[in-house]
Order: C-alpha cells, then structure tokens, then sequence
C-alpha cells in the first residue's frame, strides 16, 4: 500500500486547518525559509500561533503561558530552555518542548577549550592588560594557574561537558578527566582516562573545573571553595550555577586563581544598557579584579553566536518544527526534560492521526481504545510515549492514535471519536490534533 502524506489538520466541525508558527525576532532567517519551502504558515502574532521558534532572548512568564490558549510547541533554536521557560509550566499545559542540541555542541565545546588555553597560558590577559595600558613588561613571570597534564573535573557530562572531555584529552591539555553526573555513566571505549567521580572527590582532584550543567540550579557554593584544588573555574552553561559571592571567595582564596566565563548574572538587564546591575558589590570586585590582575576572562556570552552556528540551530529548529507539524513527531534527540520523544512516521495509506498531549495517568489509553470501540472503530495503530521513573517532571505524555480508510473508517467518525475524546478525557487531556494523511 503506497504511503500517504500529511494534508491538513480537522478542526472540532471537520473544516481542514494549518497549524501556523511563530518565528521569534533574531532567529535566523534561514528557519522561515525553511518552513515556507514546506508549505506551513508563519504568522507575525504569537498569541495565534500553535509552534514557537525563539532564542534566548524569549520569556515564557506563566501569566504569557495562559494568554497562548493555541501553543503546542516551543522549539529553542540554540540549547538551554531553563532562561526561557519553567519545565514545570510548559508540562502543566501540555506544551511540549524542544531544542537543537546539534549546531551548538561543538561551538560552546571549542569556546570552553579556548578559555582554558587562554588561562593556562597565565601570562596573554595580563600582558595584554598591560600592553593597552602602555606597559611593555616581557620579563615578568607569571604564574600558570595549572600544570601541563591537568586533570579536568567536568561537572555536567551531557553532549557538551563529554565533547569537552574529548577535546581536552585529544590536545594534551588534560591526561585525566573527572566527570560529576548522576544521569550518566562513563563512555563506552573511554579508557583509564574518564571517570565518574561524587562532586566532592571531583573538587578535591582537578586542577580545572568546567561547569557544563542544564538548568538555573546552584551547583557549586561557597563553602564547597576551599576544598577545590583547582586554580581555573570555568562557566560556559548558566551563570546561576555558581553566586558572585562565591566566584570573588574563589578569587580571593588563591592569588593565582583565574576565572573564566562566558556567562554572567543579569545579561537580560546588560543587554539592555542597564549596566547597574553591575552595581552588585561582588560583582564589581570580581570585575575590577579581571581589570586590575587580569585573572577574569570574560566573553558576552558568545560561544554559540557564530553566524554559521545560528544558521544551523534556524535550520535544525525548522526541521523539528515540520516534523511536529506533519508527522506529529517529537525528535528524541531534541525533547528537552519534561517531553517524551516520539518518532513514529505515518507509513500507511489515507487516514487520520489522533495526535493528544495529556497527563500521565493510569488508564487512559484503554479508555481511548474503549471510546474507538464504543463508535465501531478498529484502532489501526497506537504509540504513546512518556518520561520513565524516577525522573520529576513526568506528567506530560504524548500518543498517537492512527486510523485507516482501509479498516471502513471516515472522517465523520474519526470526528465523533475525538470529539468523544475531549469530553470524557477533558481533566486529562491537553489537546488533541486531528490529522488527515492522503
């Protein structure tokens, strides 16, 4: 049987209509090109539209998250989605959510690696310090904040904390890594070289420690401090993983220890021109300790911002978008925390896809196939998927629920059924997209 393709979505009263998206300023264009070539809409008003496509720079305060009744999706062209949304409130209504982990991985990984040699190197910020302010001083020895064979101690180990690990052992910076993630084991193949370690042994072993943690939480404190052997504190993840107060203590401790970072508290407010933020008494002895040592190293958050980098994340979040669109998909490799991938392409003839989002509840596919059951239906084919235990954020679930011509079905019964869905399963459904395939 030839495989049919998607051709629109069934409003409530069967009318056919196109789920439209919403390209936030500053994506790449290279993502509306992308999904007009596909033939979906782009609309210019986000209340309206069923996908989002942002950046960073976009805010889902949960008072926004209840004006936008048609959201089903929110794709972040880039990889942190913490700064942008709670997990929690994106879950409670059903929107799924994704990001595009692909394009960034080697960027960030390239620009961590970048201030690690900068700060090894112990003499290129103070030299240039010192050059721009008129001071020629060649003979000066400047300490090195760590030995030539470190060992790494990386803290978060997903795609850019291991890509980091690989790229430290690969240039002989490193001939050991540590690595703190209670979600991830050590790499198949890794060797001698890569060990897990609890957070603690981690801090009392490397002579370097990069942060590559997702999410606002606090990882590192101020007590925890005294016992890091390391003299270079690397943070190219989120800034809230680490306070001001406990960056200066790490400052101050050691005279030779050296910062360096390409994230920083407040970037909204700094962004914007409202440099008080800078006002913050930690925050300005950290800075004038960067201006007068140099033993900061600072970038405005830049390791994923190339243009050749944005234009990929644009592509991969066009792609994911269409995919979510016309399939009804959720890339496994893209659903960020509270979203369950679902990859099931529709590779049967005409028909309609269910496609729900709901709670993760006990029961209710049976209820679903008792509903088709009780309109004569025969359910051609039913996926659902969840986030397994023990994880927290694990009361979305998304199936599908296919129906083929072949099996005697139409489009008015395939409309009486999910019209049947949405009333008895409305304390647990989200939403629910009708699908015709042709």
């Amino acid at each position: 049987m030839r495989t049919a393709n998607y051709h629109h979505d069934l409003t409530p009263n069967g009318e056919p209509h196109q789920l439209s998206v919403f390209v936030a300023p500053g994506v790449h264009r290279t993502a509306s090109d992308a999904l007009r070539k596909a033939g979906i809409s782009i609309v210019d008003q986000p209340e309206t539209a069923h996908c989002h496509i942002v950046r960073s720079d976009g805010k889902y305060e949960p008072d926004t998250l209840r004006r936008l009744r048609a959201l089903r999706l929110i794709v972040r062209a880039g990889v942190e989605t913490a700064d942008i949304i709670d997990h929690g409130d994106a879950m409670k209504q059903g929107i799924a959510l994704m990001n595009t982990p692909g394009p960034s991985t080697q960027a960030v990984a390239d620009h961590t690696v970048t201030l690690i040699r900068a700060a090894r190197q112990g003499n290129i910020v103070r030299n240039t310090l010192q050059f721009l302010q008129g001071r020629w001083n060649c003979k000066q020895p400047w300490a090195k904040p760590v030995r030539e064979k470190a060992t790494v101690g990386i803290v978060g180990f997903g795609r850019i904390g291991r890509r980091v690990g690989e790229d430290v052992l690969r240039q002989g910076i490193a001939d050991r890594v540590l690595f703190h993630d209670p979600y991830v084991a050590a790499p198949d193949g890794a060797g001698d070289r890569v060990h897990s370690a609890e957070l603690a042994e981690l801090l009392e072993a490397a002579d370097i420690v990069t942060l590559h943690v997702s999410g606002i939480q606090e990882v590192l404190r101020t007590d925890m401090i005294d016992a890091m052997k390391a003299r270079l504190l690397v943070n190219t993840s989120r800034a809230d993983l680490i306070r001001p107060e406990t960056v200066l203590h790490f400052l101050e401790k050691d005279p030779d220890s050296i910062f360096a970072a390409d994230v920083w508290w407040s970037e909204r407010e700094m962004a914007a021109g409202k440099l008080d933020v800078l006002d913050h008494p930690d925050v300005r002895r950290i800075l004038h300790i960067g201006r007068t040592e140099g033993r900061v190293i600072a970038t405005p958050h830049i390791a994923a911002s190339g243009k050749e980098t944005e234009q990929a994340n644009a592509r991969e979040a066009a792609d994911r978008t269409r995919e979510f669109v016309k399939q009804g998909i959720i890339h496994p490799h893209s659903a960020v925390v509270h979203t369950p991938g679902l990859q099931n392409e529709w590779n049967n003839g005409p028909g309609w896809r269910l496609f729900m989002s709901h709670r993760n509840e006990k029961g209710i596919i049976g209820d679903m196939g008792m509903i088709a059951s009780q309109h004569g239906i025969n359910i051609g084919y039913t996926i659902d998927a969840t986030i397994p235990p023990p994880h927290a954020l694990r009361e979305l679930a998304l199936t599908q629920v296919d129906l083929y011509e072949q099996d005697g079905i139409d489009q008015s019964s395939t409309l009486k059924v999910a019209a049947t869905m949405r009333s008895r399963m409305d304390h647990a459904l989200h939403w629910i997209r009708v699908m015709r395939y042709e």
